[in-house]
């Protein structure tokens, strides 16, 4: 079967870690493409992956033309899209080609945009809409299938497909205290380390975790914080932690690149969010 994958290729974390590893393993049996429409890190990590990659930055218009051109030429037999541009994408497509399209649903799509009223009101609306021209839905959990029916799509066009995971993956051994210093984390033996990684927007809820960690604090002086990510909130969280007088036990340590040290030198891993189903 030849696949047709669609993403804006400016995905960063679970969605990005989805994708590629779909692509990965799906092309060892299948024959597989991924078009993105802005060239970088994700693009260029899915071509050293071996994926067959093609940038197409060319404007929406455009971009529709060449990919009808393509999908008819090559004789894709369905194309699957991730995130809003990509459903817009497809919705468009779906007018003028007669191949399956199927989306995969990662997250609450009314909640993708609560951090901008203008966004919101503008790609919110759009890939609501486009959501129900899908011909299928693929959800990363049970949960937001029951949310896509609960809202009247089609139950018989909604397949669950948890994320696949590669546990071949190990990371090797390392001065778990100099990491954590090197990270900026004002670390001694004997901290209880919670840790984070995730976009800092509203969604991933960082501030409940700030309060959490502040209360818990009081209790227990050995424990401290690392959050991994970068967002538009970064400042206010830091604000936010020094009003909460945990500054100094608090370390935002922006974009992680190597995830698996990460999270083996936590003590107990954080999840937050108002809206996640299957988190990596």
């Amino acid at each position: 079967m030849k696949i047709l994958h669609l993403i804006s290729g400016g995905d960063v974390g679970g969605a990005k870690t989805h994708v590629l590893s779909l692509l990965e393993g799906l092309g060892k049996t299948q024959t597989v493409r991924l078009v993105c429409f802005m060239d970088g890190p994700f693009a260029q990590e899915a071509r050293e992956l071996g994926i067959d990659t093609v940038v197409m930055d060319c404007g929406v218009a455009a971009s529709i033309r060449a990919l009808a051109r393509m999908i008819e030429d090559e004789r894709f037999e369905v194309v699957h899209c991730h995130g809003a541009r990509a459903n817009m994408t497809g919705a468009i497509l779906r007018r003028t080609i007669h191949v399956p399209i199927v989306t995969t649903v990662h997250s609450d799509y009314k909640l993708d945009y609560m951090h901008s009223f203008l966004r919101r009101q503008t790609f919110g609306r759009l890939n609501s809409a486009a959501l129900r021209l899908m011909d299928y839905h693929v959800t990363v959990s049970d949960t937001f299938k029951k949310m896509l029916i609960q809202r009247s799509f089609r139950p018989s066009r909604i397949q669950t497909i948890y994320n696949g995971l590669d546990f071949s993956q190990k990371t090797p051994d390392f001065d778990r205290g100099e990491y954590l210093r090197q990270q900026g984390l004002n670390y001694t033996p004997g901290d209880v380390v919670m840790g984070i990684a995730a976009r800092l927007t509203p969604v991933k809820d960082i501030p409940t975790l700030l309060r959490a960690f502040a209360k818990a604090r009081q209790e227990e002086k050995r424990l401290k914080l690392l959050i991994g990510g970068d967002g538009e909130d970064m400042d206010k969280l830091k604000a936010m932690a020094s009003q909460l007088g945990v500054s100094d036990s608090v370390c935002f340590c922006g974009w992680v690149s190597d995830i698996g040290k990460f999270f083996k030198s936590c003590d107990i891993d954080v999840l937050c969010s108002i809206s996640e189903s299957f988190p990596y």
